[in-house]
């Protein structure tokens, strides 16, 4: 829902918003790892981070001085 409603005004900015689907996320499909209940900085959600981050970098057109997360 956050990445939904900030999205478009980063977009404006001239940068692109990714928005994974956390564990709490309403509305989608719970997925591997972690459960519903793992809410904030639970490790299943600190791996899903990484992996976002991870797949950026293996794009290989991704300038990752300049990723930022949120």
């Amino acid at each position: 829902m956050f990445g939904s409603m900030i999205g478009p005004t980063m977009r404006s900015w001239g940068l692109v918003c990714i928005a994974p689907n956390y564990t709490h996320a309403a509305g989608v499909p719970v997925g591997k790892p972690g459960r519903a209940s793992e809410r904030g900085a639970s490790e299943a959600n600190v791996l899903r981070a990484h992996m976002t981050h991870e797949l950026l970098r293996r794009l290989g057109y991704v300038d990752m001085a300049r990723v930022a997360v949120h």
